[in-house]
């Protein structure tokens, strides 16, 4: 199974219909899971911060899964290389658990903790944006995995 861990709601209803659509194809092959995480409401940004590292650390820390960080910094792959990595973390026989930051992004602190962090693009995009990329992605690798056409 996949989580995939972010912050709050979709603010795009085209970004959330999108999303859908490709989490919908994913699990034809994979199990996906959206797990979203009540975003901070206070009105200071550095609380705001400091109560949302605190749930994304709990998130990250929970037993049982191989949690792993999209952040721009991370690794780069190919659509081979990442379902390969999907591969891999599904037969370590633990969920694996995308976590995408919300518009602050991951907190050094967090990413310093030695979780794998990956890549999906060397451009800067909105955290919401990058959920219907992972979904897409996450479809993609389970036609590379598990047969379709999807792929080429």
């Amino acid at each position: 199974m996949i989580e995939i861990v972010s912050f709050g709601r979709f603010k795009s209803d085209s970004l959330k219909t999108s999303f859908d659509y490709y989490l919908k194809l994913a699990n034809k092959k994979i199990q996906t899971v959206p797990i979203m995480l009540k975003e901070a409401r206070n009105s200071r940004e550095n609380e705001k911060i400091k109560s949302e590292t605190a749930l994304l650390k709990d998130s990250l820390e929970t037993s049982g899964r191989l949690s792993v960080i999209l952040d721009a910094a991370g690794e780069l792959m190919d659509s081979l290389a990442f379902s390969q990595f999907i591969n891999r973390g599904m037969s370590s026989g633990r969920h694996l658990r995308f976590h995408v930051g919300n518009y602050y992004g991951i907190p050094d602190s967090v990413k310093e903790k030695g979780y794998p962090v990956i890549s999906l693009s060397m451009l800067t995009m909105s955290h919401e944006l990058a959920l219907v990329v992972l979904a897409e992605q996450i479809y993609r690798s389970g036609t590379i995995l598990f047969g379709g056409s999807y792929h080429r």
